[in-house]
């Protein structure tokens, strides 16, 4: 499990939305995401500014996924959870990650 994050997601507070971003045949594909702007770093060296986005289901324990990605600060919200949701099916997407 990843913990480095957690003081990140205690710190989000109302910027947590419930984001629905795809209809299907059983119905609507929604969860609970939240993102923010951050500089990671590799080797000490920082990259560029990028989100990080933390899904967390309402009433779950912990989240259960995090991503960077490099997605325009215009991304709207349902565009930028179809991409990290949909990573698996679409291997060009702009998206690393963290756990799966």
């Amino acid at each position: 499990m990843l913990r480095p994050f957690r003081h990140v997601t205690a710190s989000l507070g109302q910027a947590w939305q419930n984001v629905t971003w795809r209809e299907v045949a059983s119905g609507p594909l929604s969860s609970r995401f939240a993102r923010v702007r951050v500089r990671a770093a590799h080797r000490d060296q920082p990259r560029d500014e990028e989100w990080l986005i933390i899904e967390w289901a309402e009433g779950a324990k912990e989240p259960a996924h995090y991503w960077f990605s490099n997605m325009s600060t215009r991304t709207a919200w349902p565009e930028m959870a179809e991409t990290v949701m949909s990573r698996w099916r679409k291997p060009e997407s702009r998206v690393q990650s963290l756990r799966t």
